[in-house]
C-alpha cells in the first residue's frame, strides 16, 4: 500500500480510502459507495463509505479520510 494522500475534491465511486474518523474505524481502509444527497436532491459533503471487511458503512466527510495509492 502506498502513502494516503490528503483529498478534497477527487473523490468518487470505487476508489479505497484511509479512514481517520470516527474512532471505531480509524485507521481501517474502506471503498467509496457514493455521495450521500439531501432530500432535496443537493450534494451534502459527506460520502458514504463502506470500511472493508466488515458490515459498517459510514458518511465521512473528505477530512476525515485519504485516497490509498
Amino acid at each position: 500500500m502506498g502513502a494516503p494522500l490528503l483529498i478534497r475534491n477527487s473523490l468518487q465511486a470505487g476508489l479505497k480510502v484511509r479512514i481517520y474518523y470516527p474512532e471505531y474505524v480509524s485507521g481501517k481502509t474502506g471503498v467509496i459507495l457514493t455521495q450521500e444527497v439531501e432530500c432535496d436532491g443537493s450534494a451534502s459533503g459527506y460520502w458514504l463509505v463502506q470500511v472493508l471487511d466488515s458490515d459498517i458503512v459510514v458518511a465521512l466527510l473528505p477530512e476525515e479520510c485519504a485516497l490509498v495509492t
